[in-house]
């Protein structure tokens, strides 16, 4: 017989190691300094203050961005989540150590998944539990989308968020806890989900619904629903008390101006599995290009692996896998949103996604292992796969070394996009250097632009009233103007060349 205690040192050594490879895979970045939109977050006076540290729960993220006082718009009620970036950088106002709670948040939230997988197939029954389960947790800790997540600081929400995620997942499969700790412990972590990021929610509602469709005792799982609608319900209303809705969400105005966005979601959804399926590595998206674009090869091979696996899961019976999968499915579709806006990240929204399709893929990747003749063979296949991830982590972490390399990353992933060019103009300008930004307004790609910038690079190009850039740009809106169809944002396009000011006109 073996020994249980042996077999568990055995597995937290495994466990161990991949947290050295993943700390080894996501060095550069780690040792890294302020990036993209970190340095908006540090720049405001609210951060290293301490009276300010347990003024999260009365303020909402937009505070915290630029110089202090009171927004213009109403931005996402996230307490939690400033709470975790507001108290490291009153101790150290370094980004080293923001970098250190990111990776150790990452690490836990793996831990926590493990402990997850093996609840859902007991090692008991299930022999090879051990090794597929360790074997998923090395994919998740060193997937590259997760990169954006604990090595950029600005991708804390999801994080912080996953890290609850996994924890709920722990105590939903506990249910020889007592009733009394189980539910205050579901309530708890509901709570402190929702006070991360939003898209927790449809998250932890598809994670409550789908262990319990899987269990044997059904009916004391669903029971569970009472105290996780009780914390959300609790969250609404502290966040209804402190920030009150004014008509905009998150970053860009409220989807109901424009239902258009909706029609994205197919697309992104596509887009998602395929950079999970793929284990691509790219520095920061732009959502607002990307879903511009017809679907790729990759997004219709991902809409299939997307319809196959949910396929799969009905013709074997299993739908609380179903709602697992469609709980990605909705936890990703509100990233819609910042198809709207001039916004830079994608991967790090896939984080909560990813959990979710895990712990959905983990039984019959069990069942699968234990059935096949071939073992040596899919081990070799999986080593092969956690090589890749590493690899593919360590290509995203260089990233993520200083802003130069931010930039450099962005312009060798995406060299057509015209956002990410709008972005190194804007970037120079404010940085004082004028003629970089005139260089890169001349090399803007021909339209069509995502309606975000629209506007934006017109007001730019007025910076520089001259042929070469105003007038270029000009060019390029009213040629744009004319082949307009149906589809095209003729409005934006029309106010922004009428308001540039050129010399020439």
């Amino acid at each position: 017989m073996h020994d249980p205690r042996s077999t568990r040192w055995r597995v937290a050594l495994a466990f161990g190691a991949v947290s050295l490879l993943v700390l080894f895979s996501a060095w550069p970045g780690l040792l890294g300094g302020w990036v993209g939109d970190d340095h908006h977050m540090v720049k405001s006076p609210l951060y290293g203050d301490w009276s300010e540290v347990l003024r999260v729960f009365s303020r909402h993220a937009g505070h915290y961005l630029g110089e202090a006082g009171e927004p213009r718009t109403t931005w996402p009620y996230r307490p939690l989540t400033m709470l975790t970036l507001l108290l490291p950088h009153a101790l150290v106002p370094e980004p080293w150590l923001h970098h250190v709670i990111g990776w150790l948040m990452h690490i836990a939230t793996g831990g926590l998944l493990l402990w997850a997988l093996l609840c859902q197939t007991p090692p008991e029954r299930h022999p090879a539990a051990r090794g597929v389960s360790l074997t998923l947790i090395a994919l998740f800790l060193l997937h590259p989308v997760t990169v954006e997540a604990y090595v950029h600081i600005n991708g804390r929400s999801d994080l912080v968020a996953g890290l609850c995620l996994a924890g709920l997942a722990v105590v939903l499969l506990q249910r020889s806890l007592p009733r009394p700790t189980r539910w205050t412990l579901v309530a708890l972590l509901a709570f402190l989900g929702a006070a991360s990021k939003a898209t927790f929610i449809p998250a932890a509602i598809a994670l409550w619904l789908g262990l319990s469709l899987r269990s044997s005792q059904r009916r004391d799982d669903l029971r569970m629903g009472v105290p996780l609608g009780a914390a959300l319900l609790g969250y609404f209303g502290l966040r209804a008390a402190n920030v009150p809705f004014v008509g905009r969400l998150g970053a860009t105005e409220n989807l109901a101006r424009d239902i258009s966005a909706f029609a994205d979601v197919p697309q992104l959804l596509a887009k998602s599995t395929a950079a999970i399926v793929s284990f691509r590595a790219e520095a920061m998206q732009s959502l607002a290009w990307e879903l511009l674009q017809p679907f790729s090869v990759s997004e219709w091979m991902g809409a299939l692996v997307l319809i196959i696996t949910a396929a799969a899961l009905i013709a074997r019976r299993d739908y609380g896998g179903v709602v697992l999968i469609a709980g990605f499915a909705l936890t990703v579709a509100p990233c819609v949103i910042v198809s709207r806006a001039f916004w830079f990240g994608f991967d790090r929204y896939l984080y909560m996604p990813l959990i979710l399709v895990i712990l959905a893929a983990a039984p019959h990747a069990v069942l699968g292992f234990e059935a096949t003749p071939r073992r040596t063979l899919w081990m070799v296949a999986a080593g092969v796969l956690v090589f890749l991830a590493a690899l593919g982590t360590r290509t995203s972490s260089l990233a993520y070394i200083d802003q130069t390399t931010y930039e450099a990353a962005m312009i060798d992933d995406h060299p057509d996009d015209p956002t990410t060019v709008y972005y190194m103009a804007l970037a120079a300008k404010k940085g004082g250097q004028a003629e970089r930004a005139r260089t890169w307004l001349t090399q803007m790609p021909e339209p069509p632009w995502p309606v975000a910038i629209v506007e934006r690079v017109g007001s730019l190009a007025n910076e520089y009233p001259d042929d070469e850039v105003c007038g270029r740009v000009h060019g390029q809106l009213e040629s744009w103007l004319r082949e307009a169809k149906g589809g095209d944002p003729r409005e934006q396009i029309r106010e922004a060349a009428e308001g540039l000011e050129c010399e020439f006109q």
